[in-house]
């Protein structure tokens, strides 16, 4: 299967969580690839346009997520599923640099709004950076 970029990455430790998340985005112009740990995941997040994942992982939490991704020139944004996405975490999640919080279990209107909000804004922000590169080149 030939991968279509950019692309979304879902981590999630429950597998129907990852079938429930593929059933609400399979009409999107992207692949999601799904994976149940942040070790799995590791080789493809700096090529995704957004990481959804959970806010509990078996090797990890958002946290580990949001550190990999720090490592990045241009890292995709990250949004944190949990089943309890209260002001805490969601203060938490934007205030270390994540895009959005989703309540668990998922609802399609949400889930689509943050990822397709996201996906729209790394494509301006890449659209941005490409114009400063070839003013800078000329």
């Amino acid at each position: 299967m030939k991968i279509l970029s950019p692309f979304i990455v879902v981590i999630a430790a429950v597998q129907e969580d990852c079938g429930a998340l593929h059933d609400i985005l399979g009409h999107l112009e992207r692949d999601v690839i799904s994976f149940t740990t942040l070790r799995e995941a590791a080789g493809v997040l700096g090529r995704a346009s957004v990481v959804l994942c959970d806010a509990e992982l078996p090797d990890g939490g958002w946290r580990d997520v949001m550190r990999s991704l720090g490592t990045m020139a241009d890292p995709p944004l990250l949004i944190v599923a949990a089943r309890v996405a209260d002001d805490r975490l969601w203060a938490e999640v934007l205030n270390e640099g994540g895009h959005d919080v989703l309540a668990k279990p998922f609802r399609a209107p949400e889930v689509l709004h943050s990822i397709v909000s996201g996906c729209r804004w790394r494509e301006t922000h890449e659209a941005a950076g490409q114009k400063l590169k070839s003013r800078c080149a000329s």
